[in-house]
């Protein structure tokens, strides 16, 4: 019969991976898959963060500045709501003034608030035609007060009418104002729309991500199915054959020139 020792020692290059040990194939197979699944964390992560990012903006330079553009306009429609009371009581006159620089001074802060956040250059514009416009109102609030101090509520009347100077100043400020706010929603648009992309991208490379994971996974179980299971069953069919008293069965030759565990077996 024929020795079963005698294996030829020529291998294929194509079984180099038969080669290694077991462990060494089983550590590769984890390896490449913790490989892709922190691969696929740190895109993740990075696309996630992307996002909070857009959110952030939008809330700190879209969200809060729209925020601060309505206080001033709140702030301007308290400043004319005391001035026409200063005609109706006049004994408030005192206390109404100081509730009209109160809102001033809450104007400016706002408008200083929203200047120090990120500014489009249409927000930059806008803010060099906003303060030469708030200074001029300021000037006309002024000097109607100066009209109802001196008992002069005809010219104090005429300013706050139609026509008159803080009339008309204030609806320079407000159509300022208004095209900031509409900034705001442009720009708050655009930020949504990225963010949109943002998630769809996120949602297309993840779920190639995954795609790929099943199909590394079935090469990965295929190969170690091919490079271990398969041989084992040549080997247990060999050996069945041995114990059935079959002395000559086909030496394992292949099997046998492996550098692995079954091949030592």
């Amino acid at each position: 019969h024929r020795d079963l020792h005698s294996f030829p020692t020529r291998r294929s290059s194509d079984l180099a991976f038969n080669d290694l040990k077991t462990g060494t194939k089983l550590t590769a197979a984890f390896l490449a898959v913790a490989i892709l699944i922190v691969g696929v964390a740190v895109v993740g992560y990075t696309s996630v963060k992307s996002v909070n990012a857009i959110l952030t903006t939008m809330y700190a330079d879209r969200l809060l500045c729209t925020q601060q553009l309505g206080n001033v306009n709140d702030a301007q429609l308290e400043i004319l709501r005391n001035l026409y009371q200063s005609f109706i009581v006049p004994e408030d006159r005192e206390m109404l003034e100081q509730d009209i620089a109160v809102h001033i001074k809450i104007a400016d802060n706002n408008i200083k608030l929203y200047e120090a956040t990120y500014l489009v250059p249409d927000e930059v514009r806008g803010l060099a035609e906003f303060w030469p416009a708030w200074a001029a109102y300021l000037q006309a609030v002024e000097e109607c007060i100066r009209s109802i101090k001196a008992g002069n509520t005809t010219a104090a009347r005429q300013s706050v009418g139609e026509g008159g100077a803080v009339f008309v100043a204030q609806q320079t400020v407000d159509q300022i104002i208004t095209r900031l706010i509409e900034v705001q929603i442009r720009v708050g648009v655009e930020l949504k729309n990225d963010g949109d992309r943002t998630f769809a991208r996120v949602g297309a490379i993840m779920a190639a991500a995954g795609i790929l994971g099943v199909l590394l996974a079935i090469a990965l179980g295929m190969l170690m199915g091919r490079s271990i299971t398969l041989p084992l069953a040549r080997i247990t069919s060999v050996a069945t054959e041995i114990a059935g008293g079959k002395l000559d069965a086909s030496p394992l030759v292949e099997t046998a020139a492996r550098r692995d565990e079954i091949g030592v077996l």
